[in-house]
């Protein structure tokens, strides 16, 4: 299949944009964003992105956004909210469900970290959304065949409606699956 994708392919995809590019470098962030400014930032870096990578990207999102909610491994996001603690509002726990082998050199895991950074104030919808989503993931699904840790769009969803506003910009610099 021949791609039709390049860097530095800027789309518009009716109401929404995808840039083709480096969510660590911040020209990526002004060709995508120019002169807006997004309501949130909700974004899953790769697991195994190097540390000094993911701080790059946070402060290049930070230009864009003062509220930001970071999904990750349990390292990745403690490492986060430390750096960040002055930013840092609190963690959020995604329960898979049932157990994920991630590496056979630890326990399966059923829990993805969640990390707040800002101090928006949440919309209370009044449907009891609390600290820990249970929201399985796409496993046993074709599209976990495609993307093993893919997370069902419910999970963003939940973010987006009880911290941002209609017509606000979302940001996602790693465009994950299902984020």
């Amino acid at each position: 299949i021949e791609p039709r994708a390049k860097l530095g392919d800027l789309w518009q995809l009716g109401q929404h944009r995808l840039f083709c590019g480096d969510a660590t470098d911040a020209e990526s962030y002004e060709i995508l964003m120019g002169d807006e400014k997004a309501g949130m930032v909700f974004t899953d870096p790769p697991y195994n992105l190097d540390m000094d990578k993911i701080y790059g990207a946070f402060d290049n999102a930070s230009i864009y956004s003062n509220f930001q909610i970071w999904m990750g491994s349990d390292k990745q996001q403690v490492q986060l909210a430390s750096k960040y603690f002055d930013l840092f509002g609190h963690f959020f726990i995604h329960d898979f469900k049932s157990p994920t082998m991630i590496s056979g050199n630890m326990p399966m895991s059923q829990h993805n970290i969640i990390s707040k950074f800002g101090n928006k104030k949440m919309k209370n919808l009044g449907d009891g959304f609390s600290t820990v989503l249970r929201i399985a993931t796409l496993r046993g699904t074709i599209e976990h065949k495609k993307f093993r840790m893919g997370k069902r769009v419910s999970l963003p969803y939940e973010f987006i409606i009880h911290y941002s506003d209609q017509k606000e910009i979302i940001l996602d610099p790693f465009c994950g699956t299902g984020s």
